[in-house]
């Protein structure tokens, strides 16, 4: 195994269902129900901001301005980060300690701008754990396109053939597999189904216990 790239939100942090909350309530404000807002956050889990940014003005068109609604989600997100902190998932700081100790190269490919993951990796002490980080600003176009990881194993100089990508978006796994890399589901807002099977390698309820496989010299996606 050559490196690992993982993800950000919904895999290292529990970002995701903090937004989901912030846009349900966002939602609520704006007279939009609960149902549609859900799915328009599940359609947007992985996607660059522009991607987003046009998904959603299509789905809200005439009910509500995207440019206010996100405004309002991030005043929300803000209080509640503040209020709260940010979570972070089960076993990331193990399987980071983990992998630094074994000398095993790790980026990270997050469709998120790089100023707001510099921000909260900064706060969460993870930022130096990643020899490169690619944010959706730095490439044209992002997931489920592969350019991400394309850029992130050039970057760090490895084989993507011999390096996992760690996901829990259809369209982040899309993007590591379009790029050659083997895949490891952790699921969060989204369930692994047997229609993910064909983008899916390998899958893990959670980060501990993708450390304790590697701990157990188990061989991970065969590498």
């Amino acid at each position: 195994m050559d490196g690992i790239i993982f993800d950000m939100d919904g895999v290292l942090i529990d970002t995701e269902r903090m937004y989901m909350d912030c846009w349900i309530i966002a939602g609520r404000e704006l007279g939009i129900d609960n149902e549609s807002v859900e799915g328009l956050v599940h359609d947007c889990i992985g996607l660059s901001s522009n991607d987003t940014r046009a998904l959603c003005e299509k789905r809200l068109k005439g009910r509500a301005s995207y440019d206010e609604s996100l405004k309002r989600v991030r005043d929300i997100f803000r209080r509640k980060r503040i209020e709260e902190g940010i979570p972070v998932k089960t076993g990331a700081y193990m399987l980071l300690e983990y992998l630094k100790t074994n000398r095993i190269p790790m980026g990270l490919a997050s469709s998120t701008s790089y100023h707001t993951i510099e921000e909260e990796l900064t706060q969460l002490k993870m930022i130096d754990y990643f020899k490169v980080i690619v944010s959706g600003d730095m490439v044209s176009e992002g997931k489920p396109a592969p350019m991400i990881y394309e850029k992130a194993c050039k970057e760090l100089m490895i084989n993507p053939e011999k390096t996992i990508a760690i996901e829990d978006s259809i369209n982040g796994l899309k993007a590591a597999k379009g790029a050659g890399l083997k895949t490891i589901m952790v699921p969060d807002l989204l369930p692994f189904t047997e229609d993910l099977k064909p983008y899916v390698d390998e899958h893990f309820d959670n980060l501990k216990g993708i450390q304790e496989a590697l701990s157990n010299g188990e061989l991970l996606c065969g590498l």
